[in-house]
């Protein structure tokens, strides 16, 4: 949930999933071996209890994505939705998104049911498991061998295809299956202590040998989770580490400071216990409100949706999943089944019926597609070959680079960084009360990135952007070293003048581009029952130029008194004399943070780009 909300705090958030495949395993493999064992195992009651615990909030959540989508999504995203509810119904959710991978595939936050995967995953083992350990034990009662087999035959197919198919390797149960025989393999280990010798040495541990070996545990899944990134070259080590840690906190954490101390916490007791509505709740809150966003929303806002996701969780389990989970345990009850099964049916029909009519397109507002526009295509007659350019700045000058690729230019490098001020010698810096992404560790980055370019001989020009407006009106702090004051004018005067005499100094031609407007708040296309009003989607030039002028006429007077040095005006494409647009042609322009420019936008820019190129910069 934090790697959802805040990626940059964890970006190894997401193996949670990983450790939650290996408890699982554990579980339901000492429950199925247990009831065998004593021949007490029914797979009725089996099922049944699987149903109680899963089918209730899941039911839920998907009448209610179905529901919210109706609200707020597009036509086509709406039919997507619909299939991804009957892949929630029916546990196909893994196969469904698989095969939707491709080149128009969307982003995943803007998939509300990306998350049941890995329930997917977990039904299928849930299917599949209980009678291969059932059909086995007719034959044997030496379950270990068929786990341990089990078990390395997925790892190596998980391994082969983690570098040769990515994506089959992440959503096929069977490259799954090690994560979950790993819990497998210590739960029939437990309940046949008396076979294994290796099991009496771990029963006769010392305690502070459990303490160690339990702490050491914790602490290398919560290093693994943090520095993730690190592994990039290593894919399969950190899920090797995950699993095999959490294989030892089940295994050594019995009494140990890690079960009283830690996973004996009420408060983490009580996440636990919610933890189920919590999975499902969580992300589709967060991706409904990146669709409305169009983007990211800020930390605010994703902070605010976690805790409305907790307090549905609460109301989920409380008054949901608890009265039919605990109710006649190993009863059946017809009447929860009989309830159960028709609501399945009921959104297996609504499903059904979404992707039938399209996604109903009559629903409120004049609706439009979601872009989805070929971009490559448009442009494959139509490459720039003769000029190397490197685009250097933040989120602004990726935007930059896209718009290039887009006209058509090939030899293009970046360098950017988000919220960067990429000027030498000037230290970015975020108000620390803010909810933000990640730290930031500008200057040196900055740095780096000019000592490579001074190393990039075949690049002859240097394009550098960023967003303006959000250093020189203080949103975003900068600073230099050299300076005795913060004034952000005079950081920009200095930084600038220094940057551009050090790539003077490396004979390369600068092209200093202005920024894109700013609009005053979202311009964004009606949705259904949202977004009607459109006034942001004109911007006065005059109140434009009042933002822009600071920058704008220290760039103008660089250039005019630097033969080498050019500017670039996107405003040429984006405003007339009187306004300036977040939409032309009913093209929208803009993403909803008013700042960053959708496809349609990054066209136009590409596209003017090259015109001004053509007949001013060609060096």
């Amino acid at each position: 949930m934090i790697y959802h909300g805040f990626p940059g705090y964890l970006n190894g958030g997401f193996l949670g999933v990983d450790i939650f495949f290996v408890i699982s395993g554990y579980l339901i493999t000492k429950i199925i071996l247990k009831g065998i064992m004593k021949n007490e195992f029914s797979f009725q009651n089996f099922y049944y209890r699987r149903i109680k615990r899963i089918l209730p909030s899941l039911l839920i959540l998907l009448f209610f994505a179905s529901i919210t989508g109706a609200l707020i999504l597009y036509p086509d995203e709406y039919k997507s939705l619909g299939v991804h509810i009957f892949g929630g119904v029916t546990f196909l959710s893994n196969i469904i998104l698989y095969n939707e991978i491709g080149y128009f595939d969307i982003d995943a936050q803007f998939k509300p049911l990306l998350h049941l995967w890995s329930l997917s995953i977990e039904e299928q083992f849930y299917l599949i498991w209980p009678v291969t350990l059932f059909i086995f034990s007719k034959k044997s009662t030496k379950f270990f061998r068929l786990i341990i087999f089990t078990f390395i035959i997925s790892f190596v197919l998980n391994c082969y295809l983690t570098y040769s198919n990515p994506a089959l390797a992440f959503y096929l149960p069977f490259t799954r299956l090690w994560e979950l025989m790993a819990g497998a393999i210590f739960s029939d280990l437990e309940l046949n202590s008396n076979h294994y010798s290796v099991v009496k040495i771990w029963i006769n541990q010392k305690p502070k040998i459990k303490n160690i070996l339990s702490l050491v545990s914790f602490g290398l899944i919560i290093i693994v989770m943090f520095f993730y990134n690190n592994f990039d070259h290593v894919i399969m080590i950190p899920y090797i580490l995950i699993v095999f840690s959490t294989f030892l906190i089940i295994a050594f954490s019995e009494k140990t400071i890690v079960e009283k101390k830690i996973l004996s916490n009420r408060i983490l007791v009580y996440i636990g216990l919610i933890s189920y509505p919590l999975y499902l709740w969580h992300w589709p809150i967060l991706s409904f409100s990146y669709i409305v966003s169009n983007g990211f929303p800020s930390g605010e806002i994703r902070l605010v949706l976690i805790i409305i996701s907790f307090l549905l969780s609460v109301l989920t389990y409380n008054y949901l999943e608890k009265p039919i989970r605990f109710k006649s345990k190993n009863i059946i009850n017809r009447r929860i089944l009989g309830g159960l099964m028709s609501l399945m049916i009921c959104l297996c029909l609504i499903s059904y019926l979404i992707v039938l009519n399209e996604g109903f397109p009559e629903r409120g507002n004049n609706l439009t597609k979601t872009e989805n526009t070929n971009y490559k295509d448009i442009n494959k007659n139509n490459i720039v070959t003769n000029e190397r350019i490197i685009v250097i700045g933040d989120s602004h000058a990726q935007q930059v680079y896209q718009s290039l690729e887009l006209s058509g230019f090939s030899n293009i490098k970046v360098f950017s960084k988000g919220t960067c001020f990429p000027f030498l010698e000037v230290n970015t810096s975020r108000h620390p009360t803010r909810l933000w992404k990640q730290e930031t560790d500008c200057q040196p980055w900055v740095n780096n990135s000019y000592l490579e370019i001074k190393n990039l001989k075949d690049f002859s020009t240097v394009l550098i952007t960023c967003f303006y407006n959000q250093y020189l009106d203080a949103r975003i702090l900068i600073e230099d070293e050299n300076l005795d004051h913060d004034d952000p004018i005079k950081v920009f005067q200095y930084g600038i003048n220094r940057t551009i005499n050090y790539l003077l100094s490396l004979n390369k031609n600068i092209i200093l581009a202005l920024d894109f407007p700013e609009l005053n708040g979202p311009c964004m296309p009606p949705r259904p029952f949202i977004f009607n009003n459109q006034k942001n989607c004109l911007l006065e030039k005059q109140e434009e130029n009042l933002k822009s002028i600071i920058y704008s006429d220290i760039i103008k007077t660089i250039s005019e008194n630097n033969e080498k040095v050019y500017m670039y005006d996107p405003r040429g494409v984006l405003c007339d004399e009187n306004n300036c647009f977040g939409k032309i042609d009913d093209n929208y322009l803009y993403n909803s943070d008013g700042n960053h420019l959708t496809k349609k936008g990054l066209f136009l820019i590409g596209n003017h780009f090259k015109m001004n190129f053509d007949s001013n910069f060609s060096m």
